[in-house]
C-alpha cells in the first residue's frame, strides 16, 4: 500500500507542478495587452508601464516566475487590484461559505441518490424504476443555472414568496445563514443526486446478480443488512470515484448558485474578478481551485486502493 500511495504522490506532485506553470501563465499568454485592458477599463493605473511594474510584468520571464513561485511558497498570493486587499483575506472570508453550500450540495446530492438508485435497482422494471430515471434523466437535463432562475420567478409570481437573498455571517446568525444556503443547496443537490442515481442502479444491478448475493440471502439475512452491507459495500469504491470527480463540477456548480442567490463565496468572487479584470484574482482563484481539485482526487486514488486490494497491485 505504501508503494501505491507514494506513487499516487508522485503524480500529484507532477500534476500540481504543471498547475502552478499554468496559474503563472494567465496574464502571459492572453492575446493583447493585460495591463493596457486593465488601465483602459479599470483604471487601475495611470499607465501602462506603472501596472506592467507593479504586477513584475517588465522583469524578464524567468525572474518573474522566480519572484512569484517564491511569493507562493510563503502563502503570499498577492492583492486584488480592485479592492487592494490581500487575496488571501479574501479567500479566508469567502471560501467558508463556499465550502458549506458544496458540503450541502454534496450531501443532499449522496442522501438522495444512492437510496434511490438502490430501490430503482430491487425494483427493476417496476413504475418506480421508471419514475426514478425519468426524473434522474430530467434534472441532468435541465441547466443549474434555469432551474434556480425559474425557481425564483415562479413562486413569487405565484404565491408572492422568495427565498431569502440577503446572506448574512454565519457567526452573526447560524440559523438565518443556514437558511440562506439551503434552497441554492437543494437545487444544486438534485442534479447531482441524478447522477448519482443512475450510476449506484447500474453498479446494484450488476451486484445483485452476483453468486454472494444469493448466497447471503439463502442464510436468511434481511434485505437490508444484505442490500447494504454486502450490495453496497462492493458498489463503493467506484462511488467514491464519482465523489472525487464531483468536486470539480461543484466549483462551477457553485459559481452560477452564488450569482443568482447573492452568496459571496469564491465562485460570486470569480465573477467580480472576471468582470473588474482583476488578473492577480482571476490568477489565484485559478491555482487554488486546480489545487483543490487535485487534492480531492487524491484523497479519492488512496481511498480507492483502501477499497479494492486490486487496484493497488495493479
Amino acid at each position: 500500500m505504501s508503494t501505491y500511495i507514494l506513487r499516487r504522490l508522485g503524480l500529484a506532485f507532477v500534476t500540481l507542478l504543471f498547475v502552478v506553470g499554468m496559474a503563472f501563465s494567465v496574464l502571459r499568454i492572453m492575446p493583447g495587452s493585460a495591463a493596457e485592458m486593465m488601465v483602459t477599463d479599470q483604471g487601475y493605473a495611470e499607465d501602462v508601464d506603472r501596472l506592467r511594474d507593479k504586477l513584475g510584468l517588465s522583469d524578464p520571464v524567468y525572474v518573474q516566475f522566480w519572484d512569484w513561485s517564491s511569493r507562493l511558497g510563503r502563502g503570499d498570493l498577492g492583492e486584488s487590484l480592485y479592492t487592494g486587499r490581500p487575496i488571501t483575506e479574501e479567500f479566508a472570508d469567502r471560501f467558508p461559505v463556499s465550502l458549506r453550500l458544496g458540503v450541502m450540495m454534496m450531501s443532499i446530492g449522496w442522501i438522495v441518490g444512492v437510496p434511490l438508485g438502490m430501490l430503482a435497482a430491487v425494483k427493476r422494471g417496476s413504475i418506480i424504476d421508471e419514475l426514478t430515471r425519468s426524473t434522474a434523466v430530467l434534472f441532468m437535463a435541465l441547466p443549474t443555472f434555469w432551474i434556480a432562475t425559474m425557481f425564483l420567478i415562479f413562486p413569487s409570481i405565484w404565491f408572492g414568496w422568495a427565498p431569502p437573498l440577503r446572506y448574512g455571517p454565519f457567526m452573526d446568525d447560524p440559523i438565518a445563514s443556514t437558511k440562506h444556503l439551503l434552497w441554492p443547496a437543494i437545487l444544486g443537490g438534485l442534479p447531482i443526486s441524478a447522477g448519482i442515481l443512475r450510476v449506484t442502479r447500474t453498479l446494484m444491478l450488476e451486484v445483485l446478480r452476483q453468486d454472494y448475493m444469493r448466497t447471503a440471502q439463502a442464510k436468511g439475512l434481511g434485505q437490508r443488512v444484505v442490500l447494504y452491507r454486502h450490495g453496497l459495500r462492493n458498489a463503493a469504491p467506484p462511488l467514491v470515484t464519482i465523489m472525487g470527480l464531483q468536486v470539480g463540477t461543484l466549483f462551477t456548480g457553485t459559481v452560477i448558485l452564488e450569482q443568482i442567490f447573492g452568496i459571496p463565496g469564491m465562485g460570486r468572487f470569480a465573477i467580480e474578478a472576471a468582470v473588474r479584470r482583476d488578473y492577480p484574482v482571476i490568477q489565484a482563484l485559478l491555482l487554488v481551485s486546480a489545487t483543490l481539485i487535485l487534492v480531492a482526487n487524491l484523497v479519492v486514488d488512496i481511498a480507492y486502493g483502501y477499497l479494492d486490494p486490486r487496484i493497488r497491485l495493479g
